[in-house]
């Protein structure tokens, strides 16, 4: 980007004052010419973009960095994450797991391969089953009509609870504006009493559970207690109108409600 497309008098018209606008401008001017849109959009949302700039402002210099964008690779990333933060992804793990350099190539491999993709995926994920599956896929029927997992059976919720009770799991505003966290070791508990009290109230694996609830940790429990019970969570945002409630838990069916 060389700043020709937009002025200071653009940018303040988006609600940003003079003085500002003229330092992004000349930061922005300033960028080395050989970078590509990645690399620049990066450094103008990490250095130059703060939650102070009206988001009209990001949204303009987001489509002028990427206005020339090749399409046929995808749409262009809103954001990239950096070595170290991409090193410690799921993906950056079966990466090094299956030998392959690139997301392209993991690609490429897990269309030739499904059954080999899958098992790497809940070893790499550490999927736990109940009661393990005959094969990873069985395509008896043909190639549309995939059995994925047959003979299976698992409960999600256990998967949850791989890592150390004491490490972070939820971390969460509390009231009165504190910022907390909840181990792995509280999250299961709490959700063990939510899965306990369902099984108490006579509610059967299948059964519908809604939650109307805030993002709480104590939504968060509920959540995971309901699949550790083995009923069906029906999620409700606590914006819905009473009738827009009514309407959902008559759709599922639902008999219990989580709520405050």
């Amino acid at each position: 980007m060389t700043g020709h497309e937009f002025t200071i008098e653009t940018l303040t018209g988006l609600g940003l004052p003079p003085a500002t606008a003229r330092v992004i401008r000349e930061k922005i001017v300033s960028l080395p010419g050989d970078l590509t849109q990645p690399e620049i959009w990066t450094r103008i949302s990490r250095s130059i973009l703060t939650p102070t700039v009206p988001f009209a402002v990001h949204s303009l210099l987001f489509h002028e960095v990427y206005k020339t964008w090749d399409h046929s690779n995808g749409p262009p990333p809103a954001w990239s994450p950096t070595p170290t933060e991409t090193a410690v992804t799921n993906a950056a793990r079966l990466l090094d797991k299956t030998g392959y350099d690139s997301v392209s190539g993991l690609h490429r491999w897990s269309v030739q391969n499904r059954a080999g993709f899958w098992t790497a995926i809940v070893e790499t994920l550490g999927i736990r089953f109940s009661r393990p599956p005959r094969s990873i896929v069985d395509l008896s029927n043909g190639v549309e009509a995939p059995a994925w997992f047959p003979g299976a059976r698992m409960n999600i919720a256990e998967s949850c609870f791989t890592s150390p009770p004491d490490a972070a799991a939820v971390i969460y505003m509390a009231e009165g504006g504190r910022i907390t966290s909840a181990t792995y070791g509280e999250l299961d508990r709490l959700s063990n009493r939510v899965a306990n009290s369902l099984c108490t109230l006579g509610i059967e694996p299948g059964g519908m559970v809604a939650i109307a609830m805030p993002m709480t940790l104590e939504a968060v429990a509920a959540y995971v207690g309901i699949v550790k019970a083995g009923c069906c969570v029906v999620s409700i945002a606590d914006s819905f109108a009473p009738d827009e409630i009514a309407t959902r838990l008559r759709i599922t069916g639902t008999k219990t409600v989580i709520t405050q």
